[in-house]
């Protein structure tokens, strides 16, 4: 991967927007980026390795990091690399989880972490802008970008930190820590979490089905219920044995059962019969006692049936008195009409005499509705005369009304041009109000971004200073959980180094060599009960607590080494910023009334386009004083109209009276005259009429009250009859007067009475074949003991439902003895197998995890071998670095009559033959060494990764601490990359090195945040 061009915006300490073309520096193979401590050097690498991977270059840094505090709030933090690999050219461009300005309104929008990668292959770094950046390959979700990313480099952030960004740093401390320390550093350079995660995934397993096969067999101990298999298998066989015994003894209840209820249904049936024979014999009694009942209902048939004949004659004589009453009503009233009739007939005579005297007063009524209909016809006339005299009233109004307003306007436009020239001269004083609220708001907001600048700093110093805290107090605690440990386990070795004597001591025998220590002589050999004694189990139990206290206090301690260099850096960066002489709380209200009076003043609108507004203020004064001359001149000629039209209308109407020229009043008197003229004739016609309908009436009432006579005669004449032909009918029913009655009120109910004689009838009869018939089934039998027959169907009943329970007790506990049987042979199957399994599983865990000869997990074998590759390609560069004088190796441990190698590092001094230390390394032999290291990891992961070409790598810092000569020597090693088609970038701030290295870059620190300036060769 071949870095060519970086943009950062608003990144890190960079405010504004920053470009790095690094086509110069890497044609010159060599280069440096300089500046002062906490300028941004580092940044330049983490804006690298964010636009690649999402992180920083020390993978330490957040996102919330990486965003500018010296920048306007407004702008977007974002990261755009263009990088060759190979023929290919690519730009990735990536914007970081963010809170921004909301495009929208006021506040702000969370934006989102977003990527984008582009194939811009053929195009030049000009042709190359944020809105043409080559074809997409993938936009927006970094889960797409990101694996894009890594398939085309080759390489993951872990690499890139390790062959591409080189930790002078990192390589330092493994030269001068001691083991422990060592480790933690080591895991952070190789990356062995594959094999941890391998480690953990094996033992998490084989726990997993050692757990399931103790999990499985305490659940098939808790099945058994404390018996065995076999006691499991034997107790269903006596269980299914009683279970058939009971069957039979039930089949023989069920029969006798069977008979009982038979014996009890035959008595229930026959008691039945007794019972009903004794109903039958009570129900005669009843019947007998009713007869005299009964005999009497039939008399009073016998006569209401007579009584029925003569009933018709009777209503026949009732409807003929009612005829005979309704006819002399008729006639009473035909009389009564015919007197009203002739009084009717009589007034109305005199009614047409009184209006006949009225036809003067109907002829000057219709004289007078003449008058007022041709009045009529001339107001109608003057109306359309009066139209002309409304509009010239009207037009007078509003030429008068328009002269008004003319007059307001033209005051108006003379006020306006009077205030603008007021302004104009006051235009001066507000444009100096403005210029000084904008410096005195500019010199606020700089004072207060370097003073957020500082609190911001503070506040990460403050934070990870407790951070710190708690990481140091968590070292603490492992290493005191360690010490504890280490003594448990130095007792337990301990106690298993003196059983293993007293098991050698027994097997002495005199003048027999000791397999200890080969002698013949045994003067003390040792003694002691070895049940009581440590034993192996103990010892490794110990030494694993052990280890992994120690782990734990390693990673503690790496984790405060790391916090310590975190907290360095940065007080390192507040040192380098002036504190603030006024706090944020009292530069915002300041900062307020700042923003509020510029905003004020320059939102005053009345100094806007003063010239324009004077020049049009002036025009509108001329237009307003000739549009008022003009309205006065109309308001003349409008009254002068006026004039014409009233006269007009004055000759129309000269004719009509005065109190009628107004038209709803004569519209009026009108409708009055027409209304007495419609009565006067009205009361002629009305009367005639009258007269007419009078005569008609009296006619018609004479006829009917001769009709009335008439029908009276012939109503007394049948109402007679009627009378005669009823007492023919009693008599003929020889019913006296008091039978006939009495026989007449039990006609409604003779069908109630015949209804009772007929049912009395057949009960006697139905209950005298009920009675035959039981004294015939019953016969001879005696009556039954119904309770004795129940007391023993319940008894052999309940013996039954008793043993039929037991049955399926037992039953449904045979069949859970068997369900039970079923299931403990699969778990025993299922334990078999997962005991097959485990064996293997089992053995592997414990070799990855330190359970094998050498006592190492599976991660410290893997640092350990990948640390001897990287010491044989780190000794390929410091050989020739210190004309082959020194080498680093890993020097040989004895522990317990055990050799091995740890993770110390030793270096052999050609000059005297012997390994020493590295801590005696002096500064610049350190450094060299150091530098080895780096470079030796960037070959071998270069090598392990398919091949990779770098095409660049940078060093960060390391190079003041040579002296001339080795810092010759060591520019010449990282020239001799240059060789091997590599560009090589150094970060640093000494003098020396900017001397000998001109190509790069200058990191400028301002108040507003640092800016980047590209060196050239003349530098």
């Amino acid at each position: 991967m071949r870095p060519i061009r970086l943009t950062l915006n608003a990144f890190g300490p960079y405010a504004g927007r920053e470009v790095v073309d690094f086509t110069a520096a890497l044609d010159a193979g060599i280069f440096g980026i300089y500046g002062d401590t906490g300028a941004g050097k580092t940044t330049i690498f983490d804006g690298i390795a964010f636009a690649l991977f999402g992180q920083s270059s020390g993978a330490e840094r957040a996102s919330d990091d990486m965003l500018s505090d010296y920048a306007d709030p407004r702008e977007i933090t974002e990261v755009e690399l263009v990088f060759d690999l190979g023929e290919k050219r690519y730009v990735v461009r990536r914007i970081p989880r963010q809170e921004r300005a909301s495009n929208r309104g006021e506040g702000t929008t969370s934006q989102a972490h977003e990527a984008y990668l582009f194939d811009a292959t053929g195009l030049t770094l000009d042709q190359i802008t944020q809105d043409s950046s080559g074809e997409i390959l993938s936009e927006k979700k970094t889960s797409l970008v990101d694996p894009m990313i890594r398939d085309l480099l080759g390489y993951d952030a872990a690499q890139f930190r390790q062959i591409v960004l080189l930790p002078q740093g990192e390589f330092r401390k493994i030269l001068t820590a001691n083991s422990d320390d060592r480790a933690p550093i080591l895991k952070r350079l190789f990356d062995v979490s594959l094999y941890e995660n391998f480690m953990q995934k094996i033992r998490t397993q084989a726990a997993n089905m050692h757990r399931e096969i103790k999990d499985e067999r305490l659940v098939r101990e808790t099945k058994l219920e404390g018996l065995t298999e076999q006691e499991l298998k034997d107790d269903i066989a006596s269980r299914d044995k009683s279970i058939g015994e009971l069957g039979e003894k039930l089949s023989a209840l069920a029969t006798q059962a069977a008979t009982h209820q038979k014996a009890l249904t035959e008595g229930e049936t026959l008691f039945a019969k007794f019972t009903s024979l004794s109903d039958a014999k009570k129900d005669e009694g009843e019947l007998k006692s009713n007869t005299e009942t009964i005999k009497a209902y039939q008399t009073r048939v016998s006569v209401a049936r007579a009584a029925q004949s003569v009933l018709p004659a009777e209503t026949l004589r009732d409807r003929a008195k009612q005829d005979l009453v309704d006819a002399s009503k008729l006639k009473t009233d035909a009389d009564t009409a015919l007197g009203l009739a002739s009084t009717a007939h009589d007034s109305a005579i005199a009614e047409l005499g009184r209006v006949a005297k009225q036809k003067p007063q109907r002829e000057e009524a219709a004289a007078m509705f003449q008058k007022l209909k041709r009045w009529e016809g001339i107001l109608e006339k003057a109306a359309s005369l009066q139209g002309p005299v409304d509009e010239a009233t009207i037009a007078q109004q509003n030429a008068e009304a328009a002269e008004i307003d003319a007059k307001d306007a033209e005051a108006a436009t003379k006020n306006e041009l009077d205030n603008i020239k007021t302004l104009q001269r006051a235009l001066p004083v507000h444009t100096k109000e403005i210029s000084d609220a904008t410096t005195s708001l500019a010199a606020l907001e700089r004072e207060a971004e370097i003073t957020g600048r500082f609190d911001a700093c503070l506040l990460k110093r403050d934070q990870q200073a407790t951070n710190l805290a708690s990481l140091i107090e968590d070292h603490k605690k492992a290493d005191s959980y360690l010490t504890v440990c280490q003594e448990a386990f130095s007792r337990a070795e301990q106690e298993l180094t003196d059983i293993q004597a007293l098991h050698v001591a027994r097997k002495l025998s005199a003048g027999e060599p000791c397999p200890a220590c080969g002698s013949t002589e045994h003067p003390d050999p040792a003694t002691g009960d070895p049940e009581r004694l440590g034993r192996h189990e103990n010892f490794e139990a110990a030494e694993q607590l052990r280890n992994a206290a120690a782990e734990q206090e390693r990673a503690a301690k790496g984790l405060v080494t790391t916090g310590e260099a975190i907290l360095a850096e940065r007080q390192q960066e507040l040192d380098g910023l002036t504190k603030p002489e006024r706090s944020r709380e009292t530069l915002e209200p300041l900062l307020e009334t700042a923003r509020d009076t510029k905003q004020m003043l320059e939102s005053d609108m009345r100094f806007n386009e003063l010239a324009d507004r004077l020049a049009k203020a002036e025009s509108a004064s001329n237009d307003a004083l000739k549009a008022r001359e003009e309205a006065s001149k109309a308001v003349g000629l409008q009254k002068q109209a006026m004039s014409n039209a009233q006269t007009a209308l004055t000759t129309t109407l000269a004719e009509v009276p005065e109190e009628w020229r107004n038209l709803p009043a004569l519209t009026k008197g009108l409708s009055t005259a027409r209304a007495e003229q419609s009565r006067l004739e009205q009361e002629n016609t009305s009367a005639i009429d009258a007269e007419k309908n009078a005569a008609l009436q009296l006619a018609s009432a004479k006829e009917g009250q001769r009709n009335a006579v008439t029908t009276l005669s012939k109503v007394e004449i049948a109402s007679k009859q009627a009378e005669e032909e009823l007492s023919k009918s009693l008599a003929a029913s020889k019913l006296s007067d008091e039978g006939y009655q009495s026989g007449k009120s039990d006609v409604a109910r003779l069908e109630e009475l015949e209804t009772a004689v007929q049912l009395h009838t057949n009960q006697i009869a139905s209950n005298k074949d009920r009675l035959e018939r039981l004294i015939a089934e019953i016969g001879d039998q005696e009556h039954p003991d119904i309770e004795a027959l129940k007391v023993a169907a319940k008894a052999c009943t309940d013996e039954l439902d008793s043993g039929r329970s037991e049955q399926a007790k037992l039953t449904s506990e045979l069949a859970r003895k068997n369900e039970v049987l079923a299931t403990v042979a699969a778990l025993s199957a299922k334990i078999a197998g997962l005991e097959e399994k485990y064996a293997p599983l089992g053995e592997i865990a414990g070799l990855v995890n330190g359970d094998n000869d050498l006592k190492v997990r599976l991660p410290d074998f893997a640092i350990a071998a990948m640390f001897d590759e990287i010491l044989d390609a780190s000794n390929q560069r410091l050989g020739p670095m210190t004309n082959h004088r020194f080498q680093l190796h890993r020097p040989v441990e004895k522990t317990g009559g055990r050799s091995k190698r740890g993770l110390d590092i030793a270096v052999f001094d050609a000059n005297t033959e012997k390994s020493r230390s590295t801590a005696s390394l002096s500064g610049g032999e350190g450094f060299q060494a150091s530098l080895a290291l780096a470079l030796g990891l960037s070959d071998v992961v270069q090598q392990n990764s398919g091949g990779i070409k770098l095409d660049a790598i940078f060093i960060d810092e390391g190079f003041g601490t040579l002296d001339q000569e080795t810092l010759d020597t060591a520019l010449e090693t990282l020239c001799s990359l240059t060789g091997e088609m590599r560009a090589v970038g150094l970060i640093s701030h000494t003098e020396q090195v900017k001397n000998l290295i001109t190509e790069g870059f200058d990191i400028e620190v301002t108040p507003s945040g640092s800016h980047i300036h590209a060196r050239s060769s003349g530098a």
